[in-house]
């Protein structure tokens, strides 16, 4: 790795320099590429084309799907512990044990915004859908 910054990175490889989004790199969306990355650290990628000019990488194909079977771990109606990643207008994304990210509105007994990044938090699954590699939930109660 030779750069990192907020949203992307830059890598050499086989004579090749390459700049990889935040999206290349993980099934679950980082907030800030440089709270994993680092220059220096060599990582795993799985080539996905190769011209004269382009060399085409994915980190996060190189990993195991997080999101195959998703239902199965995760059926609707059940409570996981997860950490809250990020926020958005009415709610948060929680990040679950195995890379799954979870898109969660507040239980209606929290008002305003009672949670902070980085917070554990027990998640209800309302819906899952494997294809869009989305989970949806709600956030039932503060964690520790």
């Amino acid at each position: 790795m030779l750069a990192v910054g907020p949203s992307r990175l830059m890598l050499a490889t086989y004579g090749y320099d390459v700049t990889m989004a935040q999206a290349a790199m993980r099934y679950a969306y980082l907030g800030d590429l440089r709270s994993i990355y680092r220059p220096g650290q060599e990582i795993n990628a799985k080539v996905l084309d190769i011209t004269e000019d382009i060399l085409l990488l994915s980190v996060r194909d190189a990993e195991p799907e997080p999101y195959q079977h998703a239902e199965k771990r995760y059926p609707v109606g059940a409570s996981r512990v997860g950490v809250i990643t990020n926020k958005y207008r009415g709610g948060v994304f929680c990040r679950l044990a195995d890379g799954c990210t979870v898109v969660c509105k507040y239980a209606q007994q929290f008002s305003g915004d009672p949670f902070g990044i980085g917070e554990k938090v027990l998640v209800q699954i309302r819906s899952s859908d494997g294809e869009r590699h989305w989970l949806r939930g709600k956030i039932r109660a503060k964690v520790g």
